[in-house]
């Protein structure tokens, strides 16, 4: 959501690709737990499928953290990484996780989401209200009114908890060209 605003003006010198993920979108899904491993396995075939050769990958919030796991996992794969927003998932002592139980579950403590606490937390701020209304067009244009709590779900596991990498390696220590 963050990049759409920028993209026609990416467009004029890259070649921009903005897949919905697995659960989002219009992109179907079995009902089961989508982790990050699974998610840069998708972008790394997805870049095999189109024969991309280095490319680079940006994202905000969980895409960029499933681009930092994608250049953690193949460090040679892509020619710059941007994690906009999601570097914080890496740091076992960031706020994060709890800041993603209260908004996604209602409490520093919820185990799933609770989509009624976070449509009523979202329109109670003004600022807040458009991105709840932006979160709920692009999920609900895809798959029919109510995904939008669907993708919640979804999403809970895998925001709420430090990301499993194969090394538990920090953004900090990838390669800086």
């Amino acid at each position: 959501m963050s990049y759409a605003g920028h993209m026609q003006t990416l467009a004029r010198r890259y070649l921009v690709i903005a897949p919905d993920t697995r659960g989002c979108g219009r992109t179907v899904h079995n009902g089961e737990v989508v982790t990050f491993d699974q998610l840069a396995d998708d972008v790394l075939a997805l870049a095999d499928a189109l024969d991309l050769y280095k490319p680079l990958i940006a994202g905000f919030s969980e895409g960029g953290i499933t681009a930092t796991i994608a250049g953690i996992r193949n460090p040679d794969r892509f020619e710059a990484i941007v994690n906009d927003a999601g570097y914080d998932a890496f740091n076992p002592q960031a706020p994060s996780a709890a800041m993603m139980r209260q908004t996604l579950g209602g409490s520093p403590a919820a185990t799933e989401a609770d989509p009624e606490a976070f449509a009523q937390m979202m329109t109670r701020s003004e600022e807040m209200r458009p991105m709840f209304e932006l979160l709920k067009a692009d999920q609900d244009g895809g798959q029919g009114d109510g995904h939008w709590a669907e993708y919640l779900r979804l999403a809970f596991p895998r925001t709420t908890q430090p990301p499993a990498t194969p090394s538990r390696t920090s953004a900090r220590s990838l390669p800086l060209r």
